[in-house]
C-alpha cells in the first residue's frame, strides 16, 4: 500500500505543490521587520481567494487610505478589521465566508483623548 496517492499526474500534483509553498512563501522564508508582507505570497492568495470565493479584491493605496481618515470621527471602541495576504488569512476567508482574519478595537486615551 502506497503511503501517498496520486490521483493526478506526478508533475501536475508536484505543480499544485508549488503554487501551495508560494502561498505560504511568508511563513516559509519567515517573518520580516516590515509589516508588508511577500509579494509573491500576496500574489498567489489573491488568486487562491478568487478562485475558491469568487471574491475580488481590489488593491488599495493604504498609506492614502489611512491618510484620508479624520482622527476626530474615529472613537473607542471602532473596529478596524484587517485582512492579511499571507499565511493562513486566505484559507480562514475560504473556509469560513468572511472577509476578516484579524481584528483590533480603537482605545482613546482617557486622559487626553489621543489614539
Amino acid at each position: 500500500m502506497p503511503f501517498f496517492e496520486c490521483k493526478d499526474s506526478i508533475i501536475n500534483t508536484l505543480d499544485k505543490l508549488w503554487h501551495l509553498l508560494e502561498i505560504f512563501s511568508g511563513l516559509i522564508k519567515g517573518f520580516s521587520s516590515t509589516w508588508k508582507p511577500n509579494p509573491i505570497a500576496v500574489e498567489s492568495n489573491i488568486k487562491f481567494i478568487q478562485t475558491y470565493t469568487n471574491w475580488i479584491i481590489k488593491k488599495v493605496n493604504i498609506d492614502a487610505a489611512w491618510k484620508s481618515i479624520d482622527k476626530s470621527e474615529v472613537q473607542s471602541g471602532d473596529v478596524i478589521l484587517i485582512t492579511r495576504l499571507d499565511g493562513l488569512d486566505p484559507f480562514i476567508i475560504t473556509a469560513t465566508g468572511s472577509r476578516v482574519g484579524h481584528t483590533t478595537i480603537v482605545l482613546r486615551n482617557p486622559d487626553d483623548n489621543d489614539l
